[in-house]
């Protein structure tokens, strides 16, 4: 079954002064859920609740507990030192081999993404899982931009 990781550390520098290191960008609420929240909903649409997990720091753990209530404690996936996303990445997927075995599909999600179309977010993931499982590849999905910025 694919594994899901919530990718939720951050700095809380980019939004300052509506961010702060105690309290980064995917804590903002929009429509009274925080993005997390919103990531973890649209999350659900694809995957059952047992295959999200959410990689975070320290600081934040007691935060996403709070946050996210039904998440399973397991899969929690704490960094013992924020070294960036790479790093969270590399862990999340030690973790989950340790935990599912080594060829098991994981897809990384962004903490503080508002996606809007969530039909569409749903199609483009399962079309993902199911090119990946097939072929065994890496893919990678975003946004088309429309500006240098």
């Amino acid at each position: 079954m694919p594994q899901a990781v919530i990718l939720a550390g951050g700095a809380g520098e980019r939004f300052w002064p509506l961010t702060s290191k105690t309290f980064p960008k995917y804590r903002i609420q929009i429509d009274g859920e925080s993005l997390l929240q919103k990531t973890y909903r649209r999350l659900l649409s694809v995957y059952s609740p047992a295959h999200i997990h959410v990689v975070t720091t320290r600081e934040q753990a007691s935060f996403i507990r709070k946050e996210i209530p039904k998440l399973p404690k397991q899969n929690l996936i704490v960094e013992p030192c924020r070294r960036n996303t790479a790093a969270a990445i590399l862990l999340s997927c030690l973790t989950l081999a340790k935990r599912f075995g080594e060829q098991e599909i994981v897809s990384f999600f962004p903490a503080d993404h508002l996606i809007k179309n969530e039909k569409v977010f749903k199609k483009l993931i399962l079309t993902a899982v199911t090119a990946a499982n097939k072929n065994e590849i890496l893919i990678t999905l975003g946004v088309k931009p429309t500006f240098p910025a």
